[in-house]
């Protein structure tokens, strides 16, 4: 796996992007068992402290009284317990007090939500196209069937902004399996799908992006009744368009075409001279799903192509602004620990750059 996400080999840990498992040096990886102590245990891994008790009691046996599920806990914790000491793993990897538990085994989703995972290839291939401990039947337990959701959810999310993020920065050749498994799991995102396009026609497939985009617009009208917006109609052409014709478009006369991108060249040009002046901020907003996060990809690329350093920083799955610090170190490419002023020396010493905030709406109410 990639550099900041636990590891295969050097230590026990948690994994729980896909099926949830226990990897430890010693033995092979065990899936977590569809039980209580596996949900917990689950639910503990995606902590970073103590979890009181009372809230992990409420958690899973809301509908028993208060007293009745603190005990069914106490029994719930010690079966945990005996489980980890049948997989070898050292005692303090379950601490329990009187008031509150934590669990002191990483996991690869816990590492990745509190905003320590890096934007590469290895962590991108397991975020697309899979879900949050997938072998786990959550609605056992009304309490953590919704927070479980709400963490699958959030796995989609960082998905598609870590995804969206590669095809700006990423060979196509990379990006495009990648886009093409995520598209299988959320196949009505257009962000996701004018992506893959702009991939497809980059490796000079266009046919195939001709035949992504129809299945799309026949999906959209015969499933949700919605019928082909004019923009994506437009594309289906130009991807059709025999190479004659193609040699005769804008792009053949000097004008950059933006890969998946159509009717947007005004934005696209007034944003790019925009981000001309040093120090220039620049907000995108609109309803989700139209476009912004494309667009930003799109300008991002031709202000690389003329030398400036292209760092994106998805933040729609953040916590807070807490999170911002590692992760901004991460779209840096600095390793290592954070320090008070480590920031803006990272930002210096990039020299030119343009810092894509993906999702910053997110953070609005904090």
């Amino acid at each position: 796996m990639g550099a900041g996400l636990p590891a295969p080999g050097g230590t026990a840990w948690l994994q729980l992007i896909g099926p949830a498992r226990v990897h430890s040096p010693a033995a092979a990886p065990r899936d977590l068992p569809d039980t209580l102590p596996g949900l917990l245990l689950a639910h503990l891994g995606t902590e970073a402290d103590w979890v009181d008790r009372e809230v992990l009691a409420t958690r899973l046996w809301q509908d028993e009284a208060p007293a009745q599920a603190l005990r069914a806990l106490r029994v719930t914790l010690s079966r945990l317990q005996a489980l980890l000491a049948q997989w070898g793993l050292p005692p303090g990897a379950l601490q329990a007090e009187r008031r509150r538990v934590r669990l002191t085994l990483p996991s690869d989703w816990g590492v990745w939500r509190r905003g320590h995972g890096p934007l590469d290839l290895d962590v991108a291939e397991r975020l697309a196209g899979t879900g949050f401990a997938v072998n786990l039947n959550w609605d056992r337990t009304p309490g953590l069937a919704a927070w479980a959701a709400a963490e699958a959810a959030q796995v989609r999310r960082s998905a598609r902004s870590l995804l969206l993020a590669m095809v700006a920065q990423a060979p196509p050749a990379l990006a495009e399996p990648l886009l093409a498994r995520e598209r299988r799991t959320e196949p009505d995102d257009e962000s996701l799908l004018l992506g893959q396009l702009g991939v497809l026609e980059a490796l000079g497939r266009p046919a195939e992006a001709a035949q992504e985009l129809q299945n799309h617009l026949l999906r959209q009208r015969q499933e949700l009744g919605v019928e082909p917006p004019p923009q994506l109609l437009q594309r289906l052409q130009q991807l059709r368009a025999p190479p004659a014709l193609a040699a005769a478009s804008p792009a053949a006369a000097g004008q950059e075409p933006a890969p998946g991108l159509i009717g947007r060249d005004a934005e696209t040009a007034v944003l790019t001279t925009l981000l001309r002046e040093p120090g220039r901020l620049v907000v995108l907003t609109g309803l989700s799903g139209v476009g912004k996060s494309a667009l930003a990809a799109e300008v991002g690329r031709r202000v690389a192509a003329r030398g400036a350093a292209l760092a994106w920083l998805p933040v729609a799955d953040a916590a807070g602004v807490d999170e911002l610090p590692p992760r901004l170190m991460q779209a840096l490419g600095v390793a290592g620990p954070l320090r008070e002023g480590r920031e803006r020396e990272a930002l210096r010493e990039r020299g030119p750059l343009l810092l894509v905030v993906d999702g910053a709406e997110v953070l609005l109410g904090n």
